[in-house]
């Protein structure tokens, strides 16, 4: 795998892992935009400042939860900084954007619940195209392992370290970029049509999210624990939060009722 595929100046690449990213919004913003629905729910200038906005919100999300649960693998504290290498959780990116997200949707008056759900639908698709860029780069790798669909890294300027390299390990991006796609694809074609209330996309979106990391994580490399068990990681137990959140967000679309003012809240 090569990263890199020009040098710009100085420390600055364009690099593969940037580039999945790039052509990963480029796929979302065409296959949303010609969602009738959607088109409905927001002007095609508000949806440029939402995705600009929220593509900041996520870069800084996904590094500070990076360097949380990555600390061990940095050198030095330049590295916290140095956004344009690969080094970004997911998990982060997924926490900040949902936070971030409903608050500026309310301030330009966009419905919240009904923008999210269908965001939802694509963004795994997304977050698939932009895995095959870690998987370029070389982080997100997995553990050693004599499987027939292990991968073995050569290139000096890949995310893995030397102790790994010329070693059969297993290609988690891969595993991670297929079940998104998988994830993708059963929204799509079928969620989208028998989800029909308020939030149950997203809900939908959450709970799937989260099972793909959790499951993935087992056969990942430089898992960081919090406990002495050493069975769960630290992105372990954040997916499973962000599971339980998707379960809670199932129950109230579900029945709106149970909670004062909800429905008027999810329709507006």
């Amino acid at each position: 795998m090569y990263p890199n595929i020009c040098h710009i100046y100085g420390p600055f690449y364009v690099n593969c892992y940037g580039i999945a990213i790039v052509i990963g919004l480029l796929v979302f913003n065409f296959l949303i935009q010609k969602n009738d629905v959607f088109k409905k729910l927001i002007t095609t200038e508000q949806f440029k400042n939402v995705l600009f906005y929220t593509i900041i919100a996520g870069i800084i999300g996904g590094r500070i939860l990076w360097v949380i649960t990555d600390w061990n693998s940095i050198s030095n504290f330049r590295e916290i900084f140095e956004f344009w290498q690969p080094g970004y959780s997911s998990l982060g990116t997924l926490i900040a954007v949902l936070i971030y997200t409903p608050i500026y949707l309310k301030k330009i008056n966009v419905p919240v619940i009904r923008f999210l759900d269908i965001v939802a639908v694509y963004i795994p698709l997304l977050h698939a195209i932009a895995r095959i860029g870690c998987f370029l780069a070389g982080c997100c790798h997995g553990i050693v392992t004599d499987s027939i669909f292990g991968i073995i890294y050569t290139h000096p300027d890949t995310a893995i370290p030397d102790y790994l390299k010329f070693t059969k390990i297993h290609p988690t991006q891969l595993y991670s970029s297929l079940s998104l796609l998988l994830i993708f694809v059963f929204m799509y074609f079928v969620l989208q049509k028998k989800l029909t209330k308020p939030g149950q996309l997203l809900s939908a979106y959450l709970m799937l999210a989260s099972c793909e990391r959790f499951f993935n994580d087992f056969l990942r490399s430089g898992r960081e624990f919090i406990t002495s068990s050493n069975i769960l990681s630290l992105d372990q137990y954040i997916a499973l939060g962000i599971f339980v959140f998707g379960l809670l967000i199932w129950k109230f679309s579900t029945n709106p009722n149970k909670i004062p003012n909800l429905k008027k809240r999810l329709d507006s």
